[in-house]
């Protein structure tokens, strides 16, 4: 999951967009080797691709989501305002 995680943050760097969602997707669900947090930058990962893909609904939605796995994270409450 951390791979995958680190892999979409890189691939977002490098501009290579539907790879880096691809890659923020497959972080997987909370459990054994996923954090809430780790799911929480995962869907913001997603959110920020989904805003440079100009899929600005969808995108929103990503931010909401992480906030439900991290209700205090500062960066998804100014990310979604």
């Amino acid at each position: 999951p951390l791979f995958a995680l680190q892999r979409g943050l890189a691939l977002h760097g490098l501009g290579r967009l539907e790879e880096a969602l691809g890659a923020f997707r497959g972080v997987g669900d909370v459990g054994p080797f996923v954090t809430p947090r780790v799911k929480a930058m995962a869907h913001r990962g997603e959110g920020v691709v989904l805003a440079d893909l100009g899929q600005l609904d969808e995108a929103e939605g990503r931010l909401r989501e992480s906030q439900r796995y991290e209700p205090n994270s500062p960066i998804a409450a100014i990310r979604s305002a």
